[in-house]
């Protein structure tokens, strides 16, 4: 049966349709009720047209046609910068109807990517959208796409809005500061020669603020953070950025001050793991600084030395830690 009664709306009408609507729910006017259904309706025949339904595939033209409405509307963008006056179903057709949009590509090109470099808006939206408990999670999930495509990710990276991703990471909500370090990791670690360029460029500002969250009072984001790092300082394409860590002693000295903290052992292993592995890594540079960077990378080593000398189960279980 269709979807609007006798017959189907093509694209133009749906995108109309959804968008009156949309905007009587922003207005919060006496018609939200039924505008909050229509809005609902519209959105689940843009997810038929999308991705098809159980007898019919998504014929690639209808599927042109309403992306280019979309874009040409404003609407994608509405529907993200107003997310949360839509239901909670709705909330998630708007996550996949988004994604499925970012996805679509004509032969090289990424429509929507390309539409997106041109409104930059969007993605700091989304990032704002961590601030908002009910679109949080939702916001999360389309950013995480958006950072797939190396153009988008590059934006958010030299953007002023990067720097927010410190403090959502230490939200109250778990579950929010869980989602946002997702982003976070994602942002840092997908496209690795961008990365690396960015954190040589950037070293003195992001480093700052990362030491902040090695030292966090969250347990949770310091064991993160931890690990996070020692993937960023282990990655080859990173190794300028681990050579200026230790000759400046940054991020790598103060975390002696973490080490003694024997409550939290898989924090002490992680970090010993992965500084034990860059002292390893730097042999051939380290004759080249001073000696007291050479003492400093010995002290991890005598550490780990120590840590040997636990019994079988207490190893076994801080490399569970590490390891889950």
């Amino acid at each position: 049966m269709p979807l609007f009664g006798k017959s189907h709306k093509n694209p133009t009408e749906i995108v109309k349709t959804l968008k009156d609507n949309l905007s009587i729910l922003v207005k919060q006017d006496k018609k939200t009720e039924k505008a909050s259904e229509e809005a609902s309706k519209c959105l689940v025949a843009m997810k038929e047209i999308l991705y098809g339904t159980n007898d019919k595939e998504p014929h690639t033209e209808t599927v042109a046609q309403l992306a280019q409405e979309l874009y040409n509307s404003g609407l994608l963008i509405s529907l993200v910068e107003n997310l949360q006056v839509i239901d909670f179903e709705g909330k998630k057709d708007v996550c996949q109807i988004f994604n499925n949009i970012l996805r679509r590509q004509i032969g090289t090109r990424s429509p929507t990517v390309e539409y997106f470099c041109s409104h930059q808006e969007v993605l700091f939206i989304l990032l704002k959208g961590y601030e908002t408990p009910q679109v949080a999670l939702n916001c999360g999930i389309m950013l995480r796409e958006c950072i797939r495509h190396e153009p988008l990710a590059k934006i958010v990276l030299h953007s002023e809005h990067f720097k927010d991703f410190f403090s959502y990471v230490e939200m109250s909500t778990f579950d929010i500061a869980s989602d946002a370090f997702a982003t976070f990791k994602d942002l840092l670690t997908r496209h690795k020669v961008l990365v690396a360029e960015f954190l040589e460029q950037n070293y003195d500002a992001v480093f700052d603020n990362y030491e902040k969250l090695l030292h966090s009072e969250n347990y949770v984001t310091k064991r993160q953070s931890l690990k996070l790092l020692g993937e960023l300082l282990l990655d080859r394409h990173n190794f300028t950025v681990m050579v200026s860590c230790l000759i400046t002693r940054m991020l790598f000295y103060r975390h002696s001050c973490l080490w003694p903290n024997h409550s939290h052992a898989d924090i002490e292993l992680v970090s010993l793991s992965y500084s034990s592995d860059i002292a390893h890594s730097g042999n051939t540079f380290c004759r080249l600084v001073e000696n007291d960077v050479g003492k400093l990378l010995q002290e991890p080593r005598n550490k780990l030395y120590k840590l040997k000398h636990l019994t079988r189960v207490q190893r076994e279980a801080l490399s569970a830690l590490i390891n889950d």
